[in-house]
């Protein structure tokens, strides 16, 4: 049985759910990257838990508002510094490394070559020194963190520049006004081999391809619960299984990896 996904505004949610336990059904607010690309929902799945769980598509920040609000039980998050400050307020809060994949930087055909064998810092530089168009979510996202701390490391500050384009919305969409506007996008490797634009961006061939990993980390409070067993499935053996397994399917490759033990 396949896990029922729901993509919702997240306000209207924290304005209308009285709470996950009211329908019997433990919440999982996750990135809107592996929402996007089926990988939640895949899981979800190949699981024991599917009848028990329902996935929200949310930011980063917004899945960690759910979480604390108590409209939803499980967080899956790849914002490291948003994560840490959460955890430092919330020092009951439970968290385990669940699985990663790495972050790109892709463009248009025509101009991706002419970044290959660049840093990712160099080549953000050199974006901004030509003034090719940048789109970027700015919201409050892994993404945009992982985004922002490379315009940090380049020395270049893109905010008000006029070549720059700001979505504030999640992935699919962002990747489709970088299609129209032939612009460069950093994101997530998993979601751009889910989305049907793939074929009309190019991976810029980075020097430094891995040095920008894209690890996701799962958040609760209660222990004994449908998503604390999920939790540790996804670092057993049969977790790992699925995992490979869904890469295949979902990809015909490995792009996310198992990295909870």
């Amino acid at each position: 049985m396949r896990t029922r996904i729901v993509l919702a505004l997240v306000p209207l949610i924290l304005a209308s759910c009285g709470g996950p336990q009211a329908a019997n059904t433990a919440v999982i607010a996750a990135g809107t990257t592996v929402v996007d690309n089926g990988v939640v929902e895949y899981l979800v799945a190949e699981s024991q838990f599917s009848d028990s769980l329902s996935v929200i598509a949310a930011t980063s920040a917004e899945a960690l508002t759910l979480l604390d609000q108590g409209a939803a039980d499980l967080a899956i998050v790849h914002a490291p510094d948003r994560l840490a400050e959460f955890l430092r307020q919330n020092p009951q809060a439970q968290f385990a490394t669940l699985f990663e994949s790495r972050f790109i930087l892709v463009g248009p055909p025509d101009k991706a070559g002419l970044l290959d064998g660049l840093s990712a810092p160099e080549a953000f530089a050199k974006i901004a020194s030509r003034g090719d168009t940048f789109v970027t979510r700015a919201d409050g996202s892994g993404t945009y963190e992982s985004e922002s701390k490379v315009w940090a490391e380049s020395g270049i500050d893109p905010t008000g520049s006029p070549w720059l384009t700001t979505t504030g919305q999640g992935m699919g969409f962002t990747l489709q006004v970088a299609v129209d506007r032939d612009a460069f996008i950093w994101v997530e490797e998993g979601t751009l081999e889910g989305s049907p634009l793939a074929a009309r961006l190019r991976t810029v061939e980075l020097a430094d391809a891995d040095a920008y990993p894209n690890t996701y980390v799962g958040v609760w409070y209660e222990s004994g619960t449908s998503v604390a067993d999920f939790v540790s499935w996804l670092g057993s053996p049969q977790g790992e299984s699925a995992i490979r397994s869904m890469n295949d399917a979902l990809f015909g490759r490995q792009v996310v990896i198992q990295t909870q033990r």
